[in-house]
């Protein structure tokens, strides 16, 4: 297999080094900050786990069904 790869560098002038520099670091502000208000937005808005509601839920109140009673139930299963 042929593997064609060419290597570019770029020379900059001193002015064009300060203006590629500063164009980079705001795009890199820019990034964080947006990357942490999704962040903090998926943490509000995240689910409660299946232990905590676990620990929060009376098992006496959930009833509990096997796959026989959910059949019967919904006429889906022939047992």
């Amino acid at each position: 297999m042929l593997d064609l790869t060419y290597p570019y560098k770029l020379k900059l002038t001193p002015e064009q080094q300060q203006t590629d520099e500063t164009c980079l670091e705001t795009s890199r502000r820019v990034w964080n900050y947006v990357l942490a208000e999704r962040k903090d937005w998926y943490k509000s808005r995240a689910c409660p786990t299946f232990s905590s509601e676990q620990s929060t839920t009376n098992s006496e109140q959930l009833p509990l069904f096997t796959v026989k009673d959910v059949g019967k139930r919904t006429g889906i299963f022939q047992i």
